[in-house]
């Protein structure tokens, strides 16, 4: 009766041929799947969030994103794993669903993290490179500016219009500095004086 030899037999003698110890070659092999599991997408996209040095709200906004449009699709993939053709499903469906804007931000955003992994030797290289022409470009549409006229009216009816002390303020902080509003909305609240008080 001919014996069979169990493919973990030709295994193990190969290895032992290049002068490699079975055993520790399976522990090696161990803790590398650990590994894997724990440089999940997320993980490191966590991560790589928590190191930025924005503001909290900032930071909620883009795990938000992430959690909306990226980790539903690679979030649970070990990051070294995930090839070009997983980005441009993510790229894809987020352009079909949320816009080009969202795309062009989780693109971004899946950049730095794969920049970060690729840092910490958890991936050897970033797959949103090959497929970072793959969708339109996200074009820009700026508004025409409003004449004199229409600015004076735009102001007069903002007096008549009851809002919330800090919008007012916000509002007429835009229009004094030129800021964009995003800059007016991170900004720290730092007037004197009480609220009864202050004035902008």
């Amino acid at each position: 009766m001919e014996r069979t030899v169990h493919p973990r037999s030709f295994k193990a003698r190969a290895l032992v041929k290049q002068g490699i110890n079975p055993a520790h070659n399976r522990q090696l092999e161990r803790v590398k799947r650990e590994q894997d599991s724990a440089n999940t997408f997320e993980a490191v996209a966590r991560e790589w969030v928590a190191l930025k040095t924005w503001e909290p709200i900032t930071k909620k906004r883009r795990l938000d994103m992430l959690a909306r449009v990226v980790f539903p699709k690679i979030g649970m993939l070990p990051v070294k794993q995930i090839t070009p053709a997983h980005i441009l499903d993510v790229l894809k469906a987020a352009a079909k669903k949320s816009g080009p804007s969202v795309a062009a931000e989780a693109k971004r955003t899946m950049s730095g993290v794969f920049e970060l992994a690729v840092s910490t030797l958890r991936a050897e290289t970033d797959p949103t490179y090959p497929v970072s022409k793959a969708l339109p470009a996200n074009k820009t549409q700026h508004k025409r500016p409003l004449t004199p006229e229409e600015v004076g009216q735009l102001l007069r009816d903002f007096d008549g219009h009851g809002v919330k002390f800090e919008t007012a303020c916000a509002f007429r902080l835009m229009w004094w500095t030129l800021c964009r509003p995003i800059e007016i909305a991170a900004a720290r609240w730092c007037a004197r004086g009480s609220r009864s008080t202050a004035t902008c």
